[in-house]
């Protein structure tokens, strides 16, 4: 682009039009009347003009009338650059031909020709920089919180196996008449939401592995249902539109039930004054030209859950950020600041899409989108027989002795009783040197060891190598509040194939847990009769 004739005048203009064409920075020079006399190739990228449009124009055009004016960038001289100041570097705001503002950094020279001033300005956009740094700057929230959350979860779930545990060992107690069994079970209740919070925390920081399977999300809404009447209050009336026709879905099921319980929340609070939420499920399919239009989604089948509200609603600012992590409209102290955050992380990994309708004053909706999988063929699955192979497991005969080793005492006289009450004879420990006393001088037989994997003295894992010295044969089962691909368990040594229970465990969970690993040892310790081996070798 030619310098604008009788306005500039270098040596030689192709020359200096060729200079300030190869900056990546867009260049503007100014006269000194404040208008502009050259213009790169980089500032027509920049700022959408071309040379034709800008050349002789005033330079302040590239300012919005609300932006930086001298005082505020620090540049005496902007717009007009005519002051002798060279070399500064500030940020300002910019304005686009199309009328979006921009942040650039800028950088000032000046310089005299034969006859007159002129001064040039070096401008960079910055957008994208912030943009990034604005990312990193989440993630380094993201990271305190996944820091947080992993920090608190080892003593959070030990007191949620107390609550929970002794919820079930008390509604085991209770006819389903007697009013005291209400009560337990809205301990319960809360205890599983406190879980899951936990583990909404522990998720969003990736801490948690999803364990995905086949989903019907009309199950998993049906077995919500009354939490979520609770959690609304009587003011709000909760309706269910549940197709009884739509797929199944390959999800986690506690991180459904964080989406629903999320979303219901959401619509709650923002109808303080009472009003209908409407739950509805379906099955959609996704053309080519829908599925462009949710982005990183492919055409096909889905299942379709749908969360609307009569509340306040939302204007098209909010809607953008909604699904920040930390954005939040709700007065302080109220919620997580993660919940949908979480909801649109849990949905983009399973391959799905949440959107949302909300006008001001109008409600919200939300519909989120996740792929139906291939029923499987009835005929050709095997029966559950999960619940059946459990109780077989537990009314066994028993009468093992287990050495119990937990540095939380609440915990480990909640498993000692669960244990006894299985039949198991129990040796209890506080830490390391009390179970490797006990080994020492106990004179029968011990068939398990049930230890905390992170404790003072000696982590489970070194403490299960101690103890084998003494009695080769141990076998071990490890727990912990934290998750398995925590870097606290990574520490202990603890290898990732172990014999592993995840706190909070309900006692059917320790029983069951305890009673497979002994009668795979069983099996192992008898003797293979190879008679029998025999047919199958041919």
């Amino acid at each position: 682009m030619p310098l604008a004739a009788n306005r500039f005048s270098p040596s030689d203009d192709e020359q200096f039009q060729s200079l300030i064409d190869a900056s990546n920075d867009g260049v503007v020079v100014t006269d000194e009347q404040g208008n502009i006399a050259a213009w790169s190739a980089g500032a027509g990228a920049i700022f959408g003009y071309s040379g034709d449009e800008v050349l002789g124009r005033p330079v302040a055009m590239l300012v919005p009338p609300s932006g930086n004016r001298p005082q505020q960038s620090g540049f005496e001289g902007f717009p007009g650059f005519s002051l002798g100041i060279s070399g500064k570097a500030g940020e300002i705001r910019c304005l686009k031909k199309d009328g979006s503002e921009f942040p650039a950094l800028l950088a000032l020279a000046r310089w005299k020709t034969v006859n007159r001033w002129c001064s040039a300005g070096f401008f960079r956009d910055v957008g994208e920089l912030k943009r990034l740094e604005e990312q990193a700057r989440q993630s380094q929230k993201m990271e305190a919180v996944g820091n947080f959350a992993s920090g608190i979860a080892h003593d959070f779930n030990n007191m949620l196996t107390i609550i929970n545990g002794y919820s079930d060992v008390l509604l085991e107690d209770f006819a389903p008449t007697d009013a005291v069994r209400e009560a337990v079970q809205c301990i319960k209740d809360a205890g599983l939401r406190a879980a899951a919070l936990t583990q909404q925390l522990l998720g969003f920081s990736r801490r948690r592995q999803p364990s995905t399977k086949a989903l019907d999300l009309n199950a998993v809404i049906v077995e919500l249902r009354q939490m979520l009447r609770r959690l609304i209050g009587a003011d709000i009336e909760l309706t269910t539109v549940l197709d009884s026709s739509i797929g199944q879905v390959q999800a986690d099921a506690g991180q459904v039930e964080q989406i629903v319980m999320n979303l219901v929340v959401n619509a709650r609070d923002a109808m303080p004054q009472g009003g209908k939420i409407n739950i509805e499920t379906r099955n959609v399919a996704l053309d080519s030209a829908e599925a462009e239009q949710f982005g990183e989604v492919q055409p096909g089948s889905y299942v379709l859950l749908t969360i609307s509200d009569t509340g306040c609603g939302m204007d098209d600012t909010v809607k953008e950020r909604i699904f920040e992590p930390f954005f939040t409209t709700k007065e302080p102290g109220k919620g997580t600041e993660l919940g949908l955050a979480t909801v649109f992380n849990i949905v983009k990994q399973a391959a799905g899409h949440v959107g949302v309708c909300s006008e001001p004053n109008r409600g919200t909706m939300f519909k989120v989108y996740l792929p139906r999988i291939a029923a499987a063929d009835p005929a050709a699955a095997p029966a559950d027989k999960t619940g059946t192979a459990q109780q077989t497991l537990l009314s066994r005969p028993v009468g093992e002795t287990i050495l119990l080793v937990d540095d939380d005492y609440s915990v480990r006289n909640f498993s000692a009783r669960v244990l006894r009450q299985f039949g198991y004879r129990v040796l209890e420990a506080a830490g390391a040197r009390d179970a490797l006393a006990l080994v020492e001088h106990h004179d029968g037989p011990i068939d398990l060891l049930v230890t905390d994997v992170n404790m003072p003295e000696m982590d489970g894992p070194e403490l299960t190598g101690q103890i084998a010295r003494i009695r080769p044969a141990i076998r071990a089962i490890y727990t912990s509040g934290f998750t398995l691909d925590h870097p606290a368990m990574q520490r202990a040594g603890l290898d990732p194939n172990a014999e592993f229970l995840q706190k909070p465990f309900t006692p059917k969970m320790l029983a069951a847990k305890v009673r497979s690993v002994l009668a795979a040892a069983q099996n192992e310790s008898r003797p293979v009769d190879e008679e029998k081996l025999a047919p199958l070798a041919t």
